[in-house]
């Protein structure tokens, strides 16, 4: 027996266990010994009490002379409160137990005790221990009712080895037994009753310690020493060998008869069928942990599976192991059933497969049960077991791992705010398995992505910060440990800004990998299915929307500083600038003075005008697609401004010999030299005059040229504008009346600048005679406000007309401005009309606010006056609806214009129907007299009776339309007062009226009745043109139909056609409302365009050649690209115009056709189809690009080109022309062939694709043919938007092949020798992945062929993994395209994969693992079944066949039987030859 010395040099058995359990107090300390009080009964109370200065003697077992005798009692609690704090320590009821009452006197006698030697009998304080001790358990029973413990009986501890009978095994335990039954007792356990030899101290045993081995005798007669003694001393040796042959043999012996043969006698528990309350009583056996489940597994209940078997493990608080062990015990069951009616192993496998996604799906639902619980009473705990139990399932492979997964993700994604924090919880438990591969990885990160773009919405910004931080933490985590989860390109763009913000304030690092990634969603993006936003602008194409964008937001401040940020070069700017200004395909003066504002804004930051413009001169000597009237216009602008200076500029002239060999220039001449006719002279030094004058006189100019021009300018100005200046001056007799229009700009700057100057003079005059008048005792009549005039209306007109002719509107603003302080009455009108004629340009000036607000100013002075007219009350108000933040404004003028409302006459209510009979029966001189009065003494109307009366009206109108004007006029005023009677009613009655007149042969002109009627506010022309509209479509007749198209276009371009009746002053107000039923209407216009160019051949001559000649009006070219440019900018800002929802292709060739009509005859190759393509692509520009994408399609849709392959035709020219077009050229291409209809555009696409891939797979490409290989792909990539889902995947097939051809070319098989020549081979690859992503859509159909992209994948997969790309970035541009394609693989092909890579070609590579998912590991791969296969008679050599055994988790179960049994595991012991244990 083993043995211990103990500190006094005793020995204590080891081989025996002690009675008393050890202690596992942890707040003993170390240094103090831990005894135990076995005198107590049943109490788990420690007291450890150790003395400093107290030697304890050896430990010895206490005696027991009877379990049932009463026991001396330890001295209580207070017995021992003189002791030191640290060495006493009382837990539980052992304070309880013990007495308060007992004194402290009781520990005065002790000299020392031991808790471990009892006290005798015969001692004093023993029996006054035990009667203190009597009387206090009497008492304490009889106070709180205490039940007596029973004495304490030491039982042998249940894991002691027992004794049997020689010869028999302990039988199997019965349902109620002890674990075994031993016949002889434990083995080393004596309860020390004082008779054990052990027990009695003598010499020998003080010594060397007590020993249970006998002393045997010297003559031994039973043993075999004496036999086997003599072979053992064998000198040879053999007694050795003899010896170890025989413990072999003994041993083999027992391995042969102690290995389990027996086959495996598993069986789930079974399943019996229980009551409820039998059943309830199960269920709280197995919550119940001393309860074994040996017994619980005879008697498991039916009815107990699925979503019922959570919920009672959750209700009845089952601990996680044994609710595991439950639903593997019916998980098995139900399993084994689905099996037996499943017949065949397919079938088998699919009920077992589908039975645990069933169950997973119940598990599933069981935890969103429990999360949609949150708040209620314990929620808490029911979440924790909740997540604990699917947590055990899902480790222990009881879970369909990958339906959960997915589950996971999916709920998380469509979880509210409330929930995220659940479910992040369940995210962090499962991080791991569900980033282990791309294709589960990608939809964890979109759904994070999805609950940051909610999250950081400024309604959830500050309530959910913490949520807010957590969901942005992993997401951080996610894109620093798989960043390629964030490849997801269809969805980047909608989170990528979100993204940034939360990025903001992270490290650099961090944030360099958030542009990373942004760069590689980028290159992955696939074109757009349609053709808005195909092509990416230059940034001189962007610069250019901005500049059209200012004619709907005329924002010049942000405008000028977005092109700022746009350009990087300062002089292509201001070169842009100015050609927008002046291109012949934009329209309106406003861009000049727009232009010029945007020049001296940057001018003012620092850039320098001069060069630009002298090098644009110069290099742009023809101008051609630009006006030069503008261009000189806008020069003209800065040199006024002292923005470009003219001594530099002739400097520069004479520095570069440019007169040289030149004489007197024309109009049509070198720009740069004809410049010097077009500078005006105000305010230039005398040296620069006399050097331009120099000039001059080189040009052969006569030097007294200018003055005759300018004094007949000034005579032809001052015979127009009669009485205005001081004295006029007449034409000599031989200077013809010339037209000022075509002076230069000099003679116009001088010409504009002396009729300013003028007014300026005359409104000084004026202002001297007000203030003599004030002075002087002048009468109130002379003095009546609205008396001085310093200028008259037809004055003003002919001055308003001159300026207009000149161009100078800067002149103009500022006549203008002078006026609309001073005058009053009509001119006051004619301003404010003139004003909202020209807003755009005043604005661009910076005029505009000024003279309104003077204007404003002027009527809040004369309110309530007489001279205020109510139609310059109505243009105030259209000028106020278009400035910004004028509401109040149009609010007051409302107001005033309703003071300036005739009023009923009588005060009582009377119907007009009383005098309506006289004012009918008035005669044509008394009518308009009659009719107003009978107007002004009603103040009701019926219906019938404004029939009448409109009827009697327009009656009246139309006979007026033959005599004279000024009738028109007036009954148009007479409408206007009916109107106000009833609104609806009246414009009922005018639309059938006009619809009627409309289609009446002998009516007048259509100017005759829409001037007065649009002046006097009776009908709008919006409401007007639609009438016109429904006419053209309804009428049958093509000669009506071009008619009317005819004139109402006549009417909308303001030409000569007749004179219109319409108070003079109020003819700009009709322009002003004309040139807005463009922006308003625009759809009606182009129907009119439309119906003329398709029916003008089937009218009559007449209205024909009326029709032709409005085609070639280049007023109606003008009107054209307004339209067109307005479509545009109205479907790029998004802007809401109804009008173009309908605008149709044939529009659009009906407004192409107007506009390239005059140059069809440039062309000498005008029938011939391609020619047109080449000389449209000649003159292609930034500018005309719109134009060009019409002009082009319209060219297709001609019926002439129907009988030629127009599409092949098309593809050949612009292919050709985009692989030698330069830099410049190639990005106007770019934009016209994304326009192309899509049976064109994709035409040129796939000739486009062969071109480039023939070139590729030829190999060899010389490094010049890269710029026409990226050409090539810049217009696959334009048009890329015609790929359809369903193409044929021939094309794909052949890059496949050509992959193919490069993995086993010679360069790429001595990659490791010769790496430059296999990056060479592969310099193009590059070109074939953005091909590929480009066709990501039919990659991606569900129809693609599955084994194709198999093939594909595979050979960008060894190209990424090659040692000559792993590390480049062709490799990384390979890996990302294979990780966005393998997206559409199927998880079969996936895994086939990952095993080709792994087996046949040995790649393991980890990002390729990533992508297609690591091998398809089983949970029971690490184990094998071994098969032996015996040799053939042919000579085979016997061999051993490994193969991976499956386990089946289910039946992996504890205590799965009631009784044990030798082998009844689930995995059958005699597969591992196992040995029973030998007790």
């Amino acid at each position: 027996m083993t043995t211990n010395l103990t500190s006094n040099g005793s020995q204590l058995p080891l081989g025996r266990p002690s009675s008393f359990p050890p202690s596992s107090d942890h707040l003993i300390p170390q240094a103090v010994p831990q005894f135990t009080k076995p005198w107590l009964p049943e109490l788990s109370t420690r007291i450890s009490i150790a003395p400093p200065d107290v030697v304890e003697p050896p430990l010895k077992r206490q005696r027991l002379e009877d379990a049932s005798a009463n026991l001396p009692k330890f001295p209580t609690e207070t017995a021992v409160r003189g002791l030191p704090d640290d060495s006493l320590h009382i837990r539980g009821e052992a304070s309880t137990a013990i007495s308060s009452e007992q004194t402290a006197r009781d520990v005065d006698t002790l000299p020392y005790f031991s808790p471990l030697i009892p006290l005798r009998p015969t001692s004093r304080l023993y029996s006054r221990n035990l009667q203190q001790g009597r009387a206090l358990a009497i008492e304490r029973a009889a106070r709180r009712d205490v039940v007596p413990v029973k004495a304490y009986v030491p039982e042998p501890p249940s894991s002691a080895p027992r004794f049997h009978e020689a010869g028999k095994r302990p039988t199997a335990p019965g349902p109620h037994d002890s674990p075994i039954i031993s016949t002889l007792g434990p083995a080393d356990f004596f309860p020390w009753i004082g008779n054990h030899a052990e027990d009695v101290l003598n010499e020998f045993t003080t010594k060397q310690g007590f020993y249970d081995k006998l002393q045997g005798s010297k003559d031994e007669n039973t043993t075999a020493k004496n036999l086997i003694s003599a072979s053992l001393k064998h000198k040879i040796g053999m007694g050795v060998q003899l010896l170890s042959s025989l413990f072999v043999q003994t041993l083999e012996k027992r391995q042969a008869h102690g290995t389990t043969v027996t086959r495996s006698t598993f069986k789930p528990p079974p399943r019996v069928t229980l009551t409820d309350a039998k059943k309830e009583a199960w269920l709280k056996d197995l919550a119940n942990s001393s309860v074994p489940l040996r017994r619980l597994s005879r008697t498991i209940p039916h009815g107990i599976r699925d979503r019922i078997l959570l919920d009672h493990c959750l209700n009845k608080d089952i601990p996680i192991s044994r609710a595991v062990w439950l639903a593997k015990c019916v998980g098995a069951n139900e399993i084994r059933a689905a099996k037996r009616n499943r017949t065949g192993a397919v079938l088998s496998i699919g009920a077992e497969t589908k039975w645990i996604r069933d169950w997973t799906a119940h598990v599933e639902k069981f935890i969103e049960s429990i999360i949609k619980a949150c708040g209620s009473p314990g929620w808490r705990i029911r979440i924790d077991y909740g997540l604990r139990l699917a947590s055990h399932l899902y480790s222990d492979h009881l879970l369909d791992q990958g339906h959960y997964l997915n589950w996971i993700i999916s709920s998380f994604r469509s979880s509210d705010l409330d929930k995220l924090p659940v479910f992040f919880l369940i995210l962090h438990m499962h991080q791991q398995e569900l980033l282990l591969y791309r294709q589960r990885g990608r939809r964890l990160a979109e759904a994070v992505l999805e609950h940051i773009h909610n999250v950081c919405l400024p309604a959830y910004s500050k309530a959910l910060d913490a949520v807010s931080r957590q969901i942005v933490d992993f997401a951080k985590f996610i894109m620093v440990s798989k960043p390629t989860c964030y490849l997801i390109p269809d969805c980047w763009t909608k989170y990528e800004a979100t993204f940034r913000r939360v990025l903001e304030h992270e490290d650099d690092q961090l944030r360099s990998r958030f542009e990373h990634l942004s760069r590689r969603n980028l290159s992955l993006r696939r074109p757009s299915l349609s053709k808005q936003g195909p092509v990416r602008k230059t940034p001189r194409q962007q610069v250019i929307d901005l500049l059209d964008n200012l004619t709907i937001e005329r924002n010049f401040k942000r405008t000028a500083g977005t092109c700022l940020r746009l350009a990087s070069d300062y002089d292509h700017l201001v070169t842009t600038c100015i050609e927008w200004s002046a291109s012949l395909f934009r329209v309106g003066r406003f861009r000049i003075y727009a232009a010029a504002r945007l020049l001296r804004a940057w001018s003012r930051q620092g850039l320098d005008l001069q060069r630009p413009i002298s090098q644009f001169l110069c290099a742009r000597p023809d101008l051609w697609g630009m006006e030069k009237h503008n261009l000189y216009r806008l020069l003209t602008e800065l040199v006024s401004s002292k923005h470009f200076s003219v001594g530099r500029y002739i400097q520069w002239l004479m520095a570069r010999g440019a007169l040289h060999g030149c004489q007197w220039p024309d109009f049509e001449g070198r720009c740069e030299i004809h410049f010097l006719f077009e500078i005006p002279l105000n305010g230039l030094p005398e040296n620069v005059l006399n050097l331009r004058q120099s000039l001059l006189s080189q040009l052969a100019v006569p030097s007294d040229y200018e003055a005759e021009v300018r004094a007949a300018a000034k005579a032809n100005v001052a015979s127009r504008i009669r009485h205005f200046f001081a004295s006029d001056t007449p034409l000599s007799s031989e200077n013809k009346e010339f037209d000022i229009r075509t002076l230069s700009c000099t003679y116009k700057s001088d010409v504009a600048r002396w009729i300013r100057q003028t007014l300026i003079l005359r409104h000084s005059a004026m202002r001297n005679r007000k203030s003599s008048w004030d002075d002087d005792d002048t009468t109130v009549a002379e003095r009546k406000p609205g008396t001085p005039s310093f200028i008259t209306f037809d004055q003003f007109v002919s001055m308003r007309g001159v300026l207009e002719d000149l161009g100078d509107f800067t002149i103009l603003a500022d006549a203008l401005s002078i006026l609309s302080d001073e005058v009053q009455g009509s001119i006051l009108t004619a301003v404010a009309d003139t004003v909202n004629f020209y807003f755009d340009i005043f604005d661009a000036i910076g005029a505009a606010k000024d003279i309104a607000r003077k204007m404003f100013s002027q009527l809040e002075e004369l309110s309530g006056q007489e001279c205020i007219e109510r139609s310059f009350v109505e243009s105030l108000i259209d000028l106020a609806r278009r400035m910004p933040d004028t509401s109040y404004q149009i609010q007051r003028l409302r107001k005033e214009l309703a003071l300036h409302t005739p009023k009923p006459l009588a005060v009582a209510c009377s119907p007009i129907s009383d005098n309506m009979v006289e004012a009918v029966q008035s005669t044509e001189l008394t009518f308009a007299d009659d009719m107003d009065q009978m107007l002004a003494c009603g103040t009701s109307m019926d219906k019938q009776t404004m029939s009448r009366v409109f009827e009697t009206i327009m009656i009246h109108l139309e006979k007026s339309f033959k005599n004279t004007e000024g009738a028109v006029c007036r009954d148009s005023q007479l409408l206007a007062r009916l109107r106000s009677f009833d609104v609806k009613v009246f414009d009922h009655l005018f639309q059938r009226w006009i619809h009627t007149w409309f289609l009446s042969h002998d009516r007048p002109k259509l100017s005759m009745i829409l001037a007065p009627i649009v002046c006097s506010r009776i009908f709008l022309l919006k409401k007007m043109f639609h009438v016109v509209t429904e006419i053209l479509s309804s009428v049958e007749s093509q000669n009506d139909k071009v008619a009317l198209a005819t004139e109402a276009l006549e009417l909308t371009l303001d030409l000569d056609c007749g004179r219109m009746p319409t108070v003079d002053y109020r003819v700009y107000r009709l322009s002003d409302q004309l040139a807005r039923i463009i922006r308003t209407s625009p759809n009606s216009i182009v129907k009119c365009i439309h119906t003329i160019k398709k029916d003008c051949i089937a009218a009559t001559a007449a209205t024909r050649s009326q029709a032709q000649t409005l085609t070639k009006h280049l007023s109606l070219h003008s009107l054209a690209k307004t339209i067109l440019l307005q479509r545009r900018l109205a479907l790029k800002e998004d802007h809401t115009f109804s009008e173009f929802e309908q605008f149709s292709k044939l529009d659009e060739g009906a407004l192409a056709a107007i506009i390239n009509n005059p140059y069809e005859q440039d062309c000498s190759l005008a029938g011939h189809l391609g020619a047109k393509v080449i000389d449209l692509l000649d003159h292609l520009s930034d500018f005309n690009l719109l134009l060009a994408q019409i002009e082009l399609k319209a060219m297709f849709q001609s019926p002439l080109s129907s009988s030629v392959d127009h599409n092949g035709v098309l593809s050949e020219i612009l292919v050709d022309r985009s692989s030698a077009a330069k830099k410049g050229e190639i990005d106007l291409i770019i934009c016209l062939v994304a326009d192309l209809p899509d049976g064109q555009a994709s035409s040129v696409r796939e000739r486009a694709e062969s071109e480039l891939l023939a070139t590729v797979v030829r190999g060899k490409v010389a490094p010049s043919q890269r710029a026409i290989l990226e050409n090539l792909f810049l217009v696959i990539n334009a048009t890329a938007f015609t790929i359809e889902k369903r193409e044929n995947p021939l094309l794909i097939g052949q890059i496949s092949d050509y992959l193919d051809a490069a993995l086993r070319s010679s360069a790429i098989e001595s990659a490791c020798e010769d790496t430059y020549n296999c990056l060479h081979e592969l310099s193009y690859l590059d070109l074939i992945l953005r091909i590929l992503v480009c066709h990501q859509t039919t990659i991606q159909h569900a129809n693609f062929p599955q084994a194709l992209l198999y093939r594909l994948l595979m050979s960008l997969s060894l190209l990424a993994a090659h040692s000559a790309t792993s590390t480049t970035s062709i490799g990384n541009q390979l890996l990302d395209v294979v990780a966005l394609l393998s997206d559409s693989l199927s998880d079969e092909n996936r895994s086939r994969c990952i095993n080709t890579l792994e087996d046949q070609y040995h790649v393991h590579d980890p990002r390729l693992s990533f992508i297609y998912g690591y091998r398809e590991t089983l949970d029971s791969e690490w184990l094998q079944l071994a098969t032996k296969i015996s040799p053939s008679a042919d000579g085979a050599v016997a061999r051993n066949i490994t193969q991976p055994y499956h386990l089946r988790r289910w039946e992996m179960m504890q205590d799965a039987t009631p009784v044990a049994g030798v082998n009844d595991t689930s995995l059958s012991l005699s597969l591992f030859s196992a040995r029973r244990s030998v007790l």
